[in-house]
C-alpha cells in the first residue's frame, strides 16, 4: 500500500523553492563568476531534466498536468531569475569605473533630512560628460550658519566636482540589498559652496508627495507629520534618526516601513467604503487603488508582495475558488524574484515574506488553541477576534526573529507584547490619517489632522518609554545557519502532515538545526563596524563662514557668496571670487 505524502503538492511551492536555489547560484556568481556559472548551469540543467521527465510522465498519463506544469514553470522562472541576476550584477560592477575625483551633474530625486549633513539623491547622472546608471547619494555639509541644501528641491539639477565612491553590491560575503533596492550606486561628499544649482520643477508624483508631506506637517506638526508621512509612503527621509531608533527599540519600527500591514489597511478601507457596490466594481476599484499605492510606495518589495497576495485573494473570492495563503505567498515570491532576483538578499523583502510565512505556519493553530481557553469566572471562551489578533502577532514575531538577529544581532524584548497591543491601535491611526488627509486639502480644513496628531501621542509615549529601558534589546549573534529554522518551522506547521512520528521528526529537525547552528557559531568572524573615511577637506582643519547667500529661484540659479572669510588655525584669509 503506497504511503501518503506528508506534504500536499503545491505548484508554486515547487517554483519558489527552485528560485531560492537559483538565487543561491547568483550568490555564488557574485563570489566567484566561474563557480557561479558552473553551479548555475548544473542546477538549471537538473531543473530542465525534471521538467522533461514530468512532461513525459504526463504524456504517458502517469502524472497530473499541474505537476508537469509546476516543474516547467520552476525551470523557466529559475532560468529567468539566474539570467537577470547575473546581468544585473555585471551591469552594477560596470559603474565601478567612475570611482575617483569626477565632475557630476544629476537631477535631485530625494532629500534626506535625517542627519546633520543633508543627503541628496541624484538621478539621470552625467559623470565627466558620460551618462551613468543609478543614483548618487550626495552628502552636503553646512557652510557655517547656512546650508545650501536647504534650498534644493526635487527636480533641481546639481553640478559639482568631488571624489566619487562606487558602492559595492557584494562585499565580504554580504549583498548590499538596500543599495540595490534604492538603486544607489555611488556616494560623494561636498559642501554647499562647491555645488552649482539649476532650479527645476518636480514631476507630477513628486509634487503630489510633497503636497502630502506639507499638509501632514501643517496639520500635525513637524515630528508627527513626518511620522504619519512615513507610515503612509514608507519615506523616512524627513525623520530624525532618534525617532526611528526609539520606534525600532520598542519593536514598532515596521509601522514606518510600508508593508503588507498598510496594504491590508488600504484594501480593508476601500472594501468597507464599497461594501454595497457590485462585486466586479469593488474588485476593479480596489485593484486600481492598490496599484496607485504601489507607485506611491516606490514599488517597495513588501508592498508588491502584499498587493499580489491581495489580488490573488480577491480573485479567489471573485471566482469562488479556494484560498490558500501558502500558495499565494509562493506565487508572489516567485513572480518578484523572477524579475528582480537580487531582492532575495534585501532586508525589507526578507522581513515581509518571513512575517507572512510565520502567519501561514502557525496562526491558525495558535488561534484555535487560544479560543479554547476559558475566561476566568465565566463559561465563555476567548473571543475569536482577540485570539486571531494575538495569534497573528505571535506568528509574525516567530517568522521575523531569525532575520532580525542575523542582520541586527539583536531582538526587541518587548516587541511581541507591544505589537499585540498596538497593531490594532496603529490600524486606527493609519485609517484615520488616510481618511482625513483628503479632507485636509479643503480650504480651512487642515486642522482636521489634529485628530491624528492626538492619536499618535500614545504610540510616541510608549515607544519613548520602552526605548529608554536598558534591557529593551538583547544582543544575539547568528550566522547564516539561522535561516535553516524556516524548514524546521514548516515541519512544525499543519502543512506537514504525518499521522505518526511527527513529534519525533520535529525533535530530530530541531536537534539537527541546533547542532548546525552551534558548529557555525563564531562571534570572532563579526566584522567590526568601520567608520567612513573622513572627508579630505576636513583633514586640513579648515573652517569657513559664508557671509552672504543670495537665492532667487525665479532666476533658475543659486548664487553663493562673492566674498568669504576663511580661518586656518590662528590665521585669517579674505578671498574675493
Amino acid at each position: 500500500m503506497p504511503t501518503r505524502s506528508p506534504i500536499n503538492f503545491r505548484a508554486f511551492l515547487v517554483v519558489a523553492v527552485s528560485i531560492i536555489g537559483a538565487s543561491l547560484c547568483i550568490y555564488s556568481f557574485m563570489y566567484n563568476s566561474a563557480l557561479g556559472i558552473a553551479l548555475g548551469a548544473v542546477y538549471l540543467a537538473g531543473l530542465f531534466a525534471l521538467a522533461a521527465v514530468f512532461t513525459v510522465k504526463y504524456i504517458r498519463k502517469t502524472t497530473r498536468l499541474h505537476k508537469a506544469l509546476a516543474f516547467i514553470l520552476a525551470a523557466a522562472m529559475s532560468l529567468a531569475a539566474f539570467t537577470v541576476g547575473v546581468v544585473t550584477y555585471a551591469g552594477w560592477t560596470d559603474g565601478y569605473k567612475y570611482q575617483g575625483y569626477r565632475e557630476v551633474t544629476g537631477r535631485v530625486c530625494y532629500i534626506d533630512y535625517r542627519s546633520g549633513d543633508y543627503k541628496i539623491g541624484l538621478e539621470k547622472l552625467s559623470v565627466d560628460g558620460e551618462g551613468a546608471k543609478g543614483v548618487l547619494q550626495l552628502s552636503v555639509k553646512p557652510d557655517g550658519d547656512v546650508n545650501i541644501a536647504e534650498f534644493v528641491r526635487c527636480g533641481d539639477t546639481l553640478r559639482f566636482s568631488a571624489y566619487i565612491t562606487a558602492r559595492k553590491l557584494f562585499d565580504n560575503g554580504r549583498v548590499d540589498g538596500t543599495s540595490f533596492r534604492t538603486n544607489i550606486r555611488y556616494s560623494a561628499s561636498t559642501t554647499g559652496r562647491d555645488v552649482d544649482i539649476k532650479f527645476g520643477e518636480p514631476n507630477g508624483l513628486e509634487s503630489m508627495l510633497s503636497g502630502m508631506r506639507e499638509k501632514l506637517v501643517e496639520g500635525m506638526g513637524g515630528e508627527y507629520g513626518n511620522i504619519a508621512y512615513a507610515m503612509i509612503t514608507g519615506d523616512k527621509h524627513g525623520l530624525y534618526s532618534g525617532v526611528t531608533d526609539r520606534f525600532s527599540a520598542a519593536g514598532l519600527g515596521h509601522i514606518m516601513a510600508v508593508s503588507g500591514l498598510h496594504v491590508g489597511f488600504i484594501a480593508a478601507i476601500f472594501n468597507l467604503l464599497l461594501k454595497r457596490a457590485n462585486r466586479k466594481i469593488r474588485f476593479f476599484v480596489v485593484s486600481a487603488v492598490l496599484i496607485l499605492y504601489t507607485v506611491i510606495a516606490d514599488f517597495s518589495p513588501s508592498v508588491i508582495r502584499a498587493v499580489i497576495m491581495t489580488e490573488v485573494y480577491m480573485l479567489a473570492q471573485f471566482v469562488s475558488g479556494r484560498r490558500d495563503i501558502l500558495s499565494s505567498l509562493c506565487l508572489s515570491f516567485s513572480l518578484i524574484l523572477a524579475v528582480r532576483p537580487l531582492y532575495f538578499f534585501e532586508l525589507g523583502f526578507q522581513m515581509s515574506f518571513a512575517a507572512i510565512f510565520g502567519i501561514a505556519m502557525f496562526c491558525n493553530s495558535i488561534s484555535r488553541t487560544l479560543c479554547k481557553i476559558k475566561i476566568p469566572k465565566t463559561k465563555r471562551t476567548l473571543p475569536k477576534i482577540i485570539g486571531d489578533g494575538i495569534a497573528s502577532s505571535v506568528s509574525v514575531q516567530a517568522g521575523i526573529i531569525p532575520i532580525e538577529i542575523y542582520h541586527f544581532k539583536n531582538f526587541q524584548v518587548f516587541s511581541l507584547l507591544v505589537n499585540i497591543i498596538f497593531i490594532p491601535y496603529v490600524s486606527v491611526v493609519f485609517t484615520a490619517t488616510v481618511l482625513l488627509l483628503p479632507i485636509s486639502f479643503i480650504p480651512g480644513c487642515a486642522q482636521v489632522l489634529m485628530a491624528s496628531n492626538y492619536l499618535m501621542v500614545p504610540i510616541d509615549f510608549v515607544s519613548s518609554g520602552i526605548a529608554s529601558l536598558s534591557f529593551s534589546t538583547v544582543s544575539v549573534y547568528a550566522s547564516g545557519a539561522v535561516f535553516l529554522c524556516y524548514p524546521v518551522m514548516f515541519v512544525m506547521s499543519e502543512f506537514f502532515m504525518m499521522d505518526k512520528f511527527k513529534q519525533s521528526v520535529i525533535i530530530m529537525s530541531v536537534i539537527v538545526y541546533a547542532v548546525f547552528c552551534t558548529l557555525n557559531y563564531s562571534p570572532s568572524k563579526q566584522t567590526p563596524t568601520q567608520k567612513p573615511p573622513a572627508d579630505i577637506k576636513n583633514s586640513f582643519g579648515i573652517e569657513y563662514r559664508i557671509d552672504d547667500v543670495r537665492i532667487n529661484r525665479s532666476l533658475k540659479t543659486a548664487q553663493i557668496t562673492n566674498e568669504a572669510n576663511f580661518s586656518v588655525g590662528e590665521e585669517s584669509f579674505f578671498i574675493c571670487k
